[in-house]
């Protein structure tokens, strides 16, 4: 309903171009092999006949697209937009920027199930707060980004994500459930700062002619960006989870006076419960197996954590290419 009040129309007697139903089709094919590749990659084994299939899926599809895109008449991407640096420097920015973020909006409930052991109606309330004020601050920030350079709009919004993401990097299960409250809802509003410049940043430089076009690019970016970052980072834990798992199963043994003061203090208590000898020791083992999965857990999130603001503050090396003023 708002389109049709603000949005530019055109004639109705222009001619729609025709659709690039070759791109398109390219484009889903490309999608379709990376994502099963980061979907099921861990499961299947990352040197699998399927994988090393779909690998190849994805780089031919990529190839054959850009090439699709070379050909005369009408293309699913306009090449030349990326000549631009103004636009280009913005796509990446968008590109990490959502990579970081849905990182986060995925991490953050499964932090508080996996870790702290929250009910799932609990960890979802993780992000609430920030929510709340993201949405207050977004008209703020889309009033600012039409006074003060995009440029340090950006930066701020970006600094602020990374650094609270950062925080979250020593939370395990003690850590104080308000405590990760006030480190999502600095990065949110960080994320609420940096959208709205961010957003349009790249389209400054462009033409009116390539304006619809680079919009609905940016649009896509945002999105690849954002998915790629959940599933990135799912399989990122996963593997660092099972990194500590083998690190810590690694270093108990009898020899090690630690384990043995627990094991033995925990056949104690079961034998105080009545349990007889013939399952104490089993059970004792399988308390400290919980005890080590749990430990994996909160090490996996806590690089997990490193890993996200990493990536948001590679973000900030192309606002370098991009004009300080609008």
């Amino acid at each position: 309903m708002l389109a049709v009040f603000f949005l530019p129309g055109q004639s109705r007697n222009a001619k729609p171009p025709s659709f690039d139903w070759l791109g398109f089709a390219l484009v889903n094919a490309f999608v379709f092999c990376w994502f099963t590749i980061l979907g099921n990659g861990q499961r299947w084994g990352w040197s699998s006949d399927i994988v090393l299939t779909c690998m190849f899926g994805v780089v031919a599809s990529a190839i054959a697209f850009y090439w699709s895109q070379k050909r005369p008449g009408t293309t699913l991407i306009d090449l030349s937009l990326f000549r631009n640096r103004q636009y280009t420097a913005g796509l990446v920015v968008i590109f990490l920027f959502g990579f970081g973020t849905l990182a986060v909006v995925y991490a953050s409930p499964s932090f508080g199930q996996l870790v702290q052991n929250f009910p799932p109606i609990t960890a979802g309330t993780l992000m609430l707060p920030a929510s709340l004020v993201a949405a207050c601050i977004a008209p703020l920030a889309g009033r600012a980004t039409d006074k003060f350079p995009h440029r340090m709009l950006l930066t701020i919004g970006i600094i602020l994500s990374v650094v609270s993401i950062y925080g979250l990097t020593t939370a395990d299960t003690n850590t104080h459930y308000w405590y990760i409250v006030a480190m999502l809802l600095i990065s949110r509003l960080g994320a609420a700062i940096a959208t709205p410049p961010m957003m349009s940043a790249p389209l400054l430089g462009l033409p009116l002619a390539q304006m619809q076009r680079g919009a609905g690019l940016t649009n896509f970016a945002v999105i690849f960006g954002g998915s790629n970052g959940a599933a990135v980072y799912v399989v990122f834990l996963q593997q660092r989870i099972e990194y500590h798992v083998n690190n810590l199963a690694a270093t108990q043994t009898y020899a090690n006076e630690t384990t043995r003061e627990l094991l033995s203090g925990a056949e104690m208590l079961l034998s105080q419960a009545g349990v007889s000898n013939l399952e104490r020791n089993g059970m004792a083992v399988g308390h400290l197996a919980q005890m080590i999965i749990a430990q994996a857990n909160a090490l996996g999130f806590q690089d997990g954590f490193i890993f996200v603001s990493a990536s948001m503050l590679m973000a900030v090396l192309p606002l370098l290419f991009m004009r300080r003023k609008t």
